[in-house]
């Protein structure tokens, strides 16, 4: 609020190049224009990516016409294609449905087992690089990963992130009856990955307990500095702040990890035990764990190394 706008454009152009630049303002600043969004297709999140048609045909057999199913026609549907040109990377769903447009494997898999992580308690942004082994001898499959493109986006720019996503990446879409409930949509879900890429790439994909070295939220004393003073909640952050109010620590700590820790080999946890709402505030670089605990200490909080027992995504290489 009351800031400049410094450019209009793609989300490839926020790197730490183009923010040192903007922040020095030693140069001119001009980034490449974003692409019109009436270029891209978006899926809404109560309309299905994909509607079944009956062709009907005339006597000499050419298509006379398309008839559309309507959703309420239809008790189940599931399909699985290729990259699809013009989609945005996009989730939509409801009771009976899921969509997913243009993603990676790993979100694929992340949205099958997503009623686990609603069961277990977990942020789904702080379901991050960490909480996703893979157990495979071939690494030309790491290739699938969607840390992959983000390397490839750093390496090359937008097209060569584009080129992973024409790949690398799928559009999903499953609908089953209203009367078979979440857990059975998502078992559907995973066992139809699994049948697919296991046929496609060897590769399969479980939810399991492993035991893993977390970078762990504590807390250093018994104080209670960090006890909210109400208001209206406020979750803001930059690479170089980091404003809480009325929020809940897990919040925090999930934000933190998805935003400032994506690639971080350590799963971000809180085990803080602190169930109240917080206020806090951060001013330092963000990415850098040192400097952020030195701010965390006036709350009595701290980020540790730590081994504990989490659930996680396994993608295991199948025997041939």
């Amino acid at each position: 609020r009351g800031g400049n706008v410094a450019a209009i454009t793609g989300g490839e152009q926020l790197n730490s190049k183009n923010i040192e630049r903007l922040l020095s303002k030693s140069q001119g600043f001009n980034l490449p224009k974003a692409r019109e969004v009436k270029d891209f297709g978006v899926i809404g999140h109560k309309n299905s990516l994909f509607y079944p048609t009956i062709r009907v045909l005339d006597n000499e057999k050419k298509v006379k016409r398309l008839d559309i199913l309507n959703e309420d026609e239809v008790y189940f549907k599931s399909i699985l294609t290729k990259y699809k040109e013009g989609y945005i990377s996009m989730l939509g769903f409801d009771s009976t449905r899921i969509s997913l447009s243009n993603v990676g494997i790993e979100h694929l898999y992340m949205i099958a087992f997503l009623d686990k992580m609603e069961s277990a308690g977990i942020h789904q942004i702080s379901f991050g690089y960490g909480r996703r082994i893979w157990e495979i001898k071939d690494n030309d499959l790491l290739k699938l990963r969607d840390s992959t493109c983000s390397a490839e986006s750093r390496k090359g720019g937008e097209d060569s992130a584009l080129s992973w996503f024409r790949r690398y990446a799928f559009c999903y879409e499953l609908q089953v009856p209203k009367d078979w409930g979440t857990e059975n949509k998502h078992a559907i879900m995973l066992r139809e990955l699994n049948t697919f890429f296991g046929r496609m790439y060897k590769l399969n994909a479980s939810w399991e307990r492993r035991n893993v070295t977390c970078m762990a939220l504590i807390r250093t004393n018994g104080e209670e500095s960090v006890l909210s003073k109400g208001g209206v909640p406020i979750l803001k952050h930059t690479p170089f702040s980091f404003d809480v109010q009325n929020i809940a620590l897990d919040e925090f700590v999930a934000e933190l990890a998805a935003y400032y820790f994506p690639k971080s080999p350590f799963p971000m946890i809180d085990e803080t035990g602190y169930k109240s709402k917080i206020d806090l505030n951060i001013s330092c670089d963000i990415r850098n764990v040192e400097l952020v605990n030195g701010e965390l200490a006036k709350y009595g909080l701290k980020l540790v190394k730590m081994d504990k027992e989490l659930d996680v995504i396994v993608f295991r290489q199948l025997n041939e």
